[in-house]
């Protein structure tokens, strides 16, 4: 259990508090003063260190922290801090925050900007970052909860919705088998809901019930439609008699139709067999004369690809040979630029060459004194400064002559590669030039015309012998030219007036289905009745099982107020129950009640939720001066009244 009491709080630049301390009993605390002289603003202190939002559950960026001056401009530069020393079942924890405007001189600027601000967190004057700040704040009461138990009026003022969840955290849903124990009825409600909720299994059957009313109220309408369009009842032998009589007329007509196209048959059996001939006969011909042209045209063929890969090599030639133009050209500007290096490294090595060592006239002189050296010493410095001259010198000119030999190396490659690639270059124009004057290059080969070889061919006049005689024997054979035409027109009468019976006799079914269907519906309205009788008999027992809970369900969230009852259902005038959540005493609504009896109901409220959550903190209650008494409270009450008093005077 947790036990949250408030033992001092300090406010200093908050809300026009510039720096108040309040030292707090452990019981009960009064602090009363005139309107605008800060009462409210030591609750909005409290939850603004605990959470950063006010009393009335706003953050920071949406009401003033800040302390004013006269003209409501916002004191610039100066801290906003509250602290407070709680007792966490008996254990003291020191919280605070610092509030403060951040300034900052950016690059080229004289003054300073605003930038924003800074929150600044202690748990026990140890600075934290403010993630560690709430984790600590939450393992002493989570702000949702922190809500509910300080202030009397705010579990009444918010939704219903959020009130029935609430209270039914707090008392527990009562167990619909508990409601079913001693109801057979209720026992197979819950037995026929398979996994749904009981407003699901409502929905359901509600569903349900209005398709089977829909189906119910179509179907009279139907049944009636069935009879109406009922065809009227004919001589049905009769009808029967004369579409088999009809059938034997068409028959013998068949006879006499399948006699003349036998004939048909054999004739055009004998013009395909021709056909068929004559298209072998100008395969074998086409053929033939493809062949004739093959062996006309063969030397050609072998002549002209010849031709086509003379062509292929002498552009691949001409391609070698650019491509070998451009590496030349590329070596040449490498030469040149070679033999230019080299001028240059000559010209150094003769300027290495021609430097000399010369001493100035007071070299030699003490940095100190300014008077020359001794002999020796100069003579010794001079041999030292040679020798290093010397050297330095030597090691210049074999650097300079080591690069000017590797350049030089370059170059005679570079030369080498010029030369063999000028060979390669007379080499490949010598071959260009040799295609470009060959026969085969300048003429091209003479192409022969096989149609007389073709046509003094005797296979080939004799194909077109047969062909001809082929071509005339199809064009004398005829078709047969006895006319049936007057037999199938007959036929077609005949057809024509039995299909007209075989509708008409058709109808005897469409009566028979109608009634079949008339019989189907009929059934099928009784059963939908009885089916809809007994949705509406699940209705009621759902009905009845709900009301059984109702009274439950309140029951036990009554039991733990000692003062308040919530109505959770409202009677609806069909009969039904509409779900409420509304604060009740003495069966007065609570926005009906007094100043003081919503206090009271609040603090009854407000006992409740500290029980069963076995947590405790100050209530703080406004305008404490219009409530005479109130129940007693487990928790620390903070009283905010409201006097003539110019100052704040705590009590």
């Amino acid at each position: 259990m947790n036990n949250i009491i408030i033992k001092q709080i300090t406010l200093l630049n908050f809300k026009g508090q510039r720096n108040l301390t309040i030292d707090f009993n452990e019981k009960d605390t009064s602090i009363s003063g005139a309107n605008a002289t800060g009462k409210t603003t030591i609750f909005d202190a409290f939850t603004w260190l605990l959470f950063g939002k006010d009393s009335e559950d706003r953050t920071e960026q949406k009401f003033n922290l800040k302390t004013l001056d006269e003209t409501g401009k916002p004191f610039e530069r100066i801290p906003h801090e509250v602290s407070a020393i709680l007792l966490v079942d008996g254990v003291e924890t020191v919280l605070k925050k610092i509030y403060e405007e951040k300034w900052i001189k950016t690059r080229g600027s004289v003054d300073e900007e605003f930038k924003g601000h800074t929150t600044t967190h202690f748990v026990n004057d140890i600075p934290c970052s403010e993630k560690e700040y709430m984790a600590k704040v939450d393992a002493i009461c989570s702000y949702q909860v922190f809500k509910l138990i300080t202030n009397p009026l705010f579990f009444p003022s918010q939704t219903k919705d959020f009130q029935r969840k609430a209270l039914f955290d707090l008392a527990g849903n009562v167990a619909d088998d508990e409601i079913a124990a001693n109801k057979e009825e209720f026992k197979a409600l819950l037995a026929a809901l398979t996994g749904k909720t009981i407003e699901e299994y409502k929905r359901e059957i509600s569903a349900k019930k209005s398709k089977i009313k829909k189906e119910i109220a179509e179907i009279p309408g139907r049944i009636d439609e069935h009879k109406r369009c009922m065809p009227e009842s004919h001589d049905w032998a009769d009808i029967e008699s004369q579409i088999s009589a009809k059938k034997q007329e068409v028959d013998a007509i068949d006879d006499q139709i399948s006699d003349y196209s036998k004939s048909v048959e054999a004739e055009n059996k004998k013009r395909a067999d021709l056909q068929s001939q004559l298209g072998k006969l100008k395969e074998v011909k086409t053929q033939h004369e493809f062949e004739i042209k093959e062996r006309v045209l063969k030397d050609y063929h072998t002549k002209e690809t010849e031709r086509n890969a003379l062509f292929v090599e002498l552009e691949r030639l001409q391609n070698e040979l650019s491509s070998n133009h451009r590496q030349i050209s590329t070596l040449t500007e490498k030469k040149i630029s070679l033999n230019n290096q080299l001028a240059e490294f000559r010209s150094g090595w003769a300027a290495i060459n021609a430097e000399t060592l010369i001493f100035g006239d007071h070299q030699f002189d003490c940095p100190t004194c300014k008077r020359p050296l001794e002999i020796e010493d100069i003579e010794a410095k001079q041999s030292e400064l040679t020798a290093n001259f010397n050297k330095n010198k030597a090691d210049k000119l074999e650097k300079n002559k080591q690069s000017g030999l590797t350049i030089k190396k370059d170059l005679g490659t570079t030369e080498t590669i010029i030369g063999q690639k000028d060979a390669y270059s007379v080499e490949l124009e010598s071959k260009i030039s040799k295609i470009q004057q060959s026969d085969l290059y300048l003429n091209a080969p003479y192409k022969p015309d096989a149609r007389p070889y073709i046509e003094r061919d005797g296979r080939w006049i004799e194909c077109c012998l047969l062909i001809g005689n082929l071509e005339r024997q199809i064009t004398e054979s005829n078709a047969p030219t006895t006319d049936n035409s007057d037999l199938k027109s007959k036929k077609q009468t005949l057809n024509n007036e039995i299909d007209l019976l075989k509708q008409r006799l058709s109808l005897r079914e469409a009566i028979q289905t109608s009634l079949n269907r008339i019989a189907e519906l009929e059934k099928e309205y009784k059963a939908q009745s009885q089916e809809l009788a007994s949705l509406e008999g699940v209705e009621f027992t759902i009905a009845a099982f709900g009301k059984a809970k109702v009274e439950a369900i309140e029951s036990r969230i009554n039991g733990l107020f000692s003062l308040v009852n919530f109505k959770m259902y409202e009677q609806q005038i069909n009969g039904g129950e509409l779900e409420t959540c509304e604060a009740m005493v003495n069966g007065v609504p609570f926005t009906d009640l007094n100043n003081a009896m919503k206090i009271n109901a609040g603090l009854d409220i407000i006992n409740a939720f500290c029980k069963k959550q076995g947590i405790y903190a100050p209530i703080f209650i406004d305008n404490r001066e219009s409530v005479n008494n109130i129940i007693p409270c487990e928790s620390q009450i903070i009283n905010l009244i409201v006097s003539t008093d110019k100052q704040l005077v705590i009590k």
